[in-house]
């Protein structure tokens, strides 16, 4: 039987479609691009727009729900994050992107077994990202386990050794088992990698605390309040050690102005201790 040949017009009319199709892909990849950068530079309305017109034109876009969920995160819509990631991994189960930000979404809303479940899943097509350790981390301190926190926080920063906040968390890990020694380190290293920043030399102070070296805590108050004159604990925290070191007078001034910045704990203090004389 003789074989059917396609007409040129078909083939014409197949590479017409390709390369429409092609051209698609690319002005959406552009589209995507240019939302990933309004987000990075923290226009998230804008984002928001730009992911919205692209998935009106293609609502099977697993990368564009990804990043819609990841803005909406960011806008504190936490629902709307949730209901764009689901949507995300229903169309792409490989997405560990957006497994990653879910398991976010889930411990913000109080379901820390789920939320470490997803980042179980995340972490099989991620194994490299810090960000589902600590956030797992973050699950873990809540449930409470503080072992396997300070577990997943030690593979964070094995991946990641210059992220502060890895070590501020693990360091408040260290301070809840009463292991001072190693909270401090942890403040050490971030005060290491920027000595700007208050809450280091404020979790440093509380953990001096713990080692009843009250003067060099208030050290550390000073140089945090320095940095960020509003911050209110480490006001209070400050009054604290002045009151064990025998300065009430400079205690009962920090409480209240801690107090006056909305400080419950250091309202107490100064009612306890200041008030009833």
């Amino acid at each position: 039987m003789m074989q059917q040949k396609c007409s040129p017009f078909l083939y014409i009319a197949i590479a017409f479609v390709f390369l429409f199709s092609s051209g698609s892909i690319h002005a959406q990849s552009a589209e995507l691009n240019a939302a990933r950068n309004l987000f990075d530079a923290g226009n998230f309305v804008a984002a928001l727009a730009q992911t919205d017109a692209l998935l009106a034109k293609d609502e099977d876009n697993a990368d564009a729900w990804t990043l819609s969920g990841r803005v909406r995160l960011a806008m504190k819509d936490v629902k709307g994050a949730e209901t764009d990631l689901q949507k995300a991994i229903q169309l792409d189960d490989s997405n560990g992107e957006a497994k990653l930000y879910l398991g976010v979404v889930l411990y913000l809303t109080g379901k820390y077994k789920e939320s470490i479940q997803q980042l179980d899943k995340a972490e099989k097509l991620l194994p490299n990202d810090y960000k589902v350790y600590f956030n797992r981390a973050l699950s873990w301190e809540e449930l409470p386990n503080l072992n396997k926190s300070i577990a997943d926080l030690d593979k964070a920063l094995s991946i990641k050794p210059d992220f502060i906040n890895g070590y501020l968390k693990r360091s408040e890990m260290y301070f809840e088992l009463e292991n001072f020694k190693e909270s401090i380190a942890d403040c050490n290293r971030a005060i290491g990698i920027d000595s700007t920043n208050a809450e280091a030399y404020f979790r440093r102070g509380i953990a001096l605390g713990g080692e009843a070296k009250d003067k060099e805590a208030v050290a550390d108050f000073n140089k945090a309040i320095e940095l960020k004159p509003n911050h209110d604990e480490a006001l209070t925290y400050r009054g604290a050690a002045k009151l064990l070191s025998g300065n009430k007078k400079g205690a009962c001034l920090d409480w209240k102005r801690a107090m006056e910045l909305g400080n419950d704990m250091a309202e107490e203090n100064y009612t306890k201790y200041c008030e009833s004389n």
